[in-house]
């Protein structure tokens, strides 16, 4: 099953880093500045 968290903010980080360590197909969906610095940062 593939997993989309609608919304980085915080709790959306969050709630897609701890599926990633449980080994889930999971997909964050970011905006604007916030997917940017996400695109070079990471998460």
């Amino acid at each position: 099953m593939r997993i989309l968290v609608y919304g980085a903010g915080v709790l959306g980080c969050n709630l897609a880093n701890n599926l990633y360590h449980a080994e889930k197909d999971v997909t964050l969906l970011a905006r604007g500045a916030w997917a940017e610095q996400l695109k070079q940062n990471g998460l």
